[in-house]
């Protein structure tokens, strides 16, 4: 986690704004929500749902540049920091399949609280 808070310190306070408008706006928030679930399905070959190491790099690159449109900045994460993600969520609850959209939430509900 502390890498993550490394490269969110530098949000700047018009995207802490953006990124409050889309999460208290309904429309913006399904907006945003239908970008996720589409860079997520994009990437995934097998089609099971679940993302293999590098299917979840180029989906965290997909994510990164939806953020960076959306909120006017994103964190400047290497395709190295997402293999660190995605080891640390597959640790967590080992299927040789990858990580399904249900643990990357997980996740993204705690990394939320650290970058805040």
């Amino acid at each position: 986690m502390e890498m993550l808070q490394k490269r969110w310190s530098g949000i700047t306070p018009e995207a802490k704004k953006n990124m409050s408008a889309v999460n208290e706006d309904p429309i913006l928030r399904e907006e945003s929500m239908n970008e996720f679930l589409q860079a997520w399905a994009s990437v995934g070959i097998n089609e099971d749902g679940r993302l293999s190491q590098d299917e979840f790099v180029s989906f965290n690159s997909q994510h990164l540049a939806n953020i960076l449109k959306r909120l006017g900045w994103a964190p400047a994460l290497t395709d190295e920091d997402s293999r660190h993600i995605w080891k640390a969520i597959y640790t967590l609850n080992l299927n040789d399949n990858g990580i399904s959209m249900e643990q990357y939430g997980r996740y993204h509900a705690v990394m939320k609280v650290y970058i805040n």
